[in-house]
Order: structure tokens, then C-alpha cells, then sequence
């Protein structure tokens, strides 16, 4: 075999056993790192050959221990498959699965004046990313990143490597499928994504094949102290409430205007009176330079923050919006992309449809009365919907196609004697917010009508869900993610993988519960 192998002597291998969360070290007995989809596929035939059970990393930000826990022996590292190129086989713009999402955005923007509506952080890998869905600050007006995934280039259990796309039938079409939103470590080795939009055909060129990268952007950041919304957060309760009504009627597929915007409302825990109690991110796209199209997007966040913040809290945002000055695009994306996320950390996450009045009063309460182990620790709401929301449950792997916001729960800290402090508090806060449904935020499709709620985020990986019963069910934690799709991506689990080569503590089973 050829592929390079780094073994416990190598200088390079502690660098490979560990990724973003600081939480997970692996003690794999090899990682290889395959520098094409050939080498991918020796890996896979000898691992499978040699029984041992191997696990696939791309960018290394995944929430949980499923690449780097005692029972991976083996770990293919997926760094050197990075490139971004046009393929005139396939007529599509080729993606490796190595790639990090800033080198994407840029490599796009910089050949082609295109992109993908990907996330923000930079050193996020494509590999475990776009399978998952893929969401970020243009998927408003883009939609998700599986919306223009026209095929993969994928190493499956048996060691063979297969390219299926939108145009595949039978079980190829449905392997295809199974990646527009199944999540990462189920079906195989991605070694490639073949994007396109969905529109596109094998001539069209490459600069028309993904959208349109936005010619400069509004980007506008305001932070208030909770010395200003209360020492109950009652202002901060106001805020949430104008927040969730200006998604629920900004959220339509065909909301032009307002589907430019991307914000994230992000609370902090009250530890002391000058805490920062909510920082606001927002960033309006604009698509050319003329003076009416940055009227426009002017027009459109002074909308938001009015619609947003109440009379006391307007006060603390910068004057002059009328004036605010556009920055360009890709140099405003390197600079949202650059936190430095290498803690150990903690994540939950949750579609809602709407806020209730027990959501957002949990909310507020959790955080306004914050103690020990809330350091570090934040919830985000992102504006969801838009574009988005424009494509059937069905059409891809990922169903949440009728919410409005995304929440992200988090926790970050040093320390691994801190580590039960930390992880009981973002619990318990997330069982309070959710009390009304059982503690998670259940899926809509149990009643659409009545659930607020739809899920959570494949890719904001939780391994309390399996743990938490679902009422007659206590193994069907999988609905979280997708029960309209959960059956047909156990089908295509067991034609491709039968034996279950590609699995870890939340992937899709063999067979259905």
C-alpha cells in the first residue's frame, strides 16, 4: 500500500489525533493521509480487509468523540484532497473533501466570482460540512450548500469508488441523495463534490454554475450590556420576541429583499452587571455598487435593527446608518471566519418555527441568573428561512425546510477539571428551554400544527439526544434530526454499507428502530 501512514513516532502525529474540541484526543494505532481518491480506496480495502474499526476526518471540527475516541484504531485523514477546480467531465465545480471552507470561498470567488452558501468558520472542512447540510450567511439568499450538490465522488464499505449525482437512478440516485443532508460517517468516504445548481447543465460554463458571489456587503456588530436590559432581562425578553417576529415575516422564499440579511443574536450569561448581555451580528449582501443598491441595503438593516431593538437599547447603535460604509465581500467573510475556536467545548442545537412565550422567558431566565459553569457559555440565533425554505422536506436528505430561526447553544472553557460544570449547565439550560417538549425541541412533523420546534442540526452533533427518551420510542433519537427521511437513508444504509464498515455514536443504523 502507498498511502503515507503516520504511526505514534511521527512528529506530525499528535497534530492528527485531535481536532478543534480540546475535549477529544484519539490514540489510533495509524493515520493515513491519502493524497487522491485512489489512495482513499486502498485505505478502505485494507482497513476492512484487516477488520479494524477506522474512523474519516475532514476538517476536525466535529462536536463529539466519533473520529477520536479508544475504539478507532485506524484514522483517514482527509487534509491533502484540497482542491477547487472546474471538472469538464462531470460539468461541475470539484470540491475535495480536504478543503477548508475559507480556502473554498475564496478559491471560487477569486477564478470564477462564485460561491457556496457555506459556513463562516474558516478551518471548517468540506467534507464533513456540505454532507450535513450546510448552512451560513448567504443561505437566505442562496439556500443550503446540498441545494447546488449535483453529485460525490465517494468511496463506499465495498472499496469502490463511485461518482452519483441528481441525474443517477435507482440506488446511486438515492446514495446521492443520502448526502444532501444525512449527515457525515454514514455511507462512505466523500473524496470530491461535484456543485452545480440545480439548473445548470454539462456546458454551461464555470463562472454561471454556483451563485454569484455578492459584490460587497453591509457588516454592522453591536453588543449590549446587561446593566441596560435589566437585571431580569426584561428588555432582553422585548428583543427576542421583535427578533422572532421579524424572522416569521422575513422568512418567505420569495422575500428578496430581507433574505439579503443574515444576523446572529447572540446571549451571553449575566455574570456581572457589565456583562454583554447580546451581541447583534448583521450582514446585508449586495450584489453590485450603484448608489441605489447600497440605498437599498442601508434601507434594509436600519429596517432590521428598528424592528429588533427597543427604544433604551437603540441608543447604544452607531448613528449614521445612512451613511454606514459597504466592505468587500470576501474580505468581510476572512474576517468573521477568523475566531479561534481551540477549546474545549460543548454544543446543542434546535430549529424553531417560532419562539414560544415559555422559550423565550426560559431563555432570558437561564442566562439572567447564570452561575457556575455558564463562563463561556452563549446561545445564538441565526435568521434561518428564506431560500431555504423554498425546497420540498423531500427533495434532499435535510427536511427543515420551514423554519425561521437556528439556535446554536455552546460552551467554552479550559480547563478539564471544569469539564462536568460546564457540560451540566448548557443541559440544564437546554431541558429548561425546551421543558414544554421533554427537554429537546421535538420534531414538527409530530404535529406540525402545534410544534414550534423542528429538530435539531445534524451537524451540531449531541450524543445526549441518544440518551433522552422519546416517549414509546427511546431509541428513536433520529427523528430530532429528520424523521420524514430517517427511512429512506436506512434503505441506502443497507445497499451500501450492509455491515455497517462507516458508524459511530449517532450515524444511521442498518436497520430502522
Amino acid at each position: 500500500m502507498t498511502v503515507q501512514r503516520i504511526d505514534r513516532h511521527d512528529v506530525r502525529y499528535p497534530d492528527l489525533v485531535q481536532g478543534n474540541n480540546m475535549r477529544w484526543v484519539g490514540a489510533p494505532d495509524e493515520v493515513f493521509l491519502p493524497r487522491d481518491a485512489g489512495e482513499v480506496a486502498e485505505c478502505v480495502r485494507e482497513l476492512t480487509g484487516r477488520g479494524l474499526r477506522f474512523a474519516v476526518r475532514s476538517g476536525g471540527h466535529c462536536y463529539e468523540d466519533h473520529v477520536f475516541n479508544s475504539a478507532v484504531r485506524a484514522v483517514v485523514d482527509l487534509n491533502l484532497l484540497n482542491g477547487v477546480e472546474h471538472d469538464p467531465v462531470t460539468g461541475c465545480v470539484a470540491i475535495g473533501a480536504g478543503q477548508g471552507l475559507w480556502d473554498v470561498y475564496a478559491k471560487l470567488h477569486r477564478r470564477w466570482g462564485v460561491t457556496i452558501p457555506g459556513g463562516s468558520c474558516a478551518t471548517v472542512g468540506a467534507g464533513g460540512h456540505i454532507v450535513g447540510g450546510g448552512y451560513g450567511l448567504l443561505s437566505r439568499r442562496d439556500g443550503l450548500t446540498v441545494d447546488h450538490l449535483h453529485g460525490v465522488e465517494v468511496v463506499t464499505a465495498d472499496g469502490e469508488l463511485r461518482v452519483v449525482t441528481r441525474e443517477s437512478t435507482g440506488a446511486d440516485r438515492d446514495l446521492w441523495w443520502a448526502h444532501t443532508g444525512g449527515g457525515g460517517g454514514n455511507f462512505g468516504v466523500v473524496t470530491r463534490y461535484l456543485m452545480r445548481g440545480p439548473h445548470a447543465t454539462d456546458r454551461t460554463p464555470p463562472d454561471e454554475l454556483l451563485p454569484r458571489a455578492p459584490r460587497q456587503v453591509l457588516l454592522h456588530d453591536l453588543t449590549i450590556p446587561w446593566d441596560q436590559v435589566g437585571s431580569d432581562g426584561a428588555e432582553l425578553a422585548v428583543m427576542l420576541r421583535r427578533f422572532d417576529d421579524w424572522c416569521a415575516h422575513n422568512s418567505a422564499p420569495d422575500a428578496d429583499a430581507a433574505n439579503n440579511l443574515f444576523a446572529l443574536f447572540r446571549v451571553h450569561p449575566r455574570l456581572t452587571p457589565h456583562e454583554r448581555a447580546i451581541n447583534l451580528t448583521t450582514q446585508v449582501a449586495i450584489d453590485d455598487d450603484s448608489p441605489e443598491s447600497l440605498s437599498r441595503a442601508r434601507a434594509t438593516l436600519k429596517d432590521f435593527l428598528g424592528s429588533v431593538l427597543t427604544v433604551s437599547s437603540a441608543a447604544t447603535h452607531p448613528r449614521g446608518l445612512d451613511h454606514h460604509p459597504a466592505r468587500p465581500w470576501l474580505n468581510a467573510t476572512h474576517e468573521l471566519g477568523q475566531g479561534t475556536w481551540h477549546h474545549r467545548a460543548d454544543y446543542k442545537s434546535a430549529y424553531h418555527r417560532r419562539l414560544t412565550d415559555h422559550h423565550v422567558d426560559a431563555l432570558v431566565r437561564t442566562f439572567a441568573t447564570a452561575g457556575r459553569g455558564a463562563e463561556g457559555a452563549r446561545v445564538s440565533l441565526d435568521t434561518y428561512g428564506g431560500r431555504v425554505n423554498g425546497v420540498a422536506k423531500d427533495a434532499t436528505a435535510t427536511p427543515h425546510r420551514d423554519s425561521v430561526i437556528k439556535l446554536q447553544y455552546m460552551s467554552f472553557w479550559g480547563s478539564p477539571a471544569e469539564d462536568d460544570a460546564h457540560v451540566e449547565w448548557l443541559r440544564e439550560a437546554y431541558r429548561e428551554v425546551y421543558a414544554e417538549t421533554g427537554g429537546v425541541p421535538a420534531a414538527a412533523n409530530d404535529d406540525p400544527d402545534r410544534i414550534a420546534t423542528d429538530g435539531c442540526f445534524v451537524n451540531y452533533l449531541d450524543t445526549d439526544l441518544p440518551a433522552h427518551p422519546t416517549g414509546t420510542a427511546a431509541s428513536r433519537w433520529q427523528l430530532y434530526y429528520g424523521d420524514t427521511n430517517f427511512a429512506s437513508l436506512v434503505r441506502t444504509k443497507q445497499t451500501f454499507d450492509p455491515h455497517d464498515v462507516f458508524h459511530h455514536a449517532q450515524s444511521i443504523p442498518v436497520t430502522h428502530p
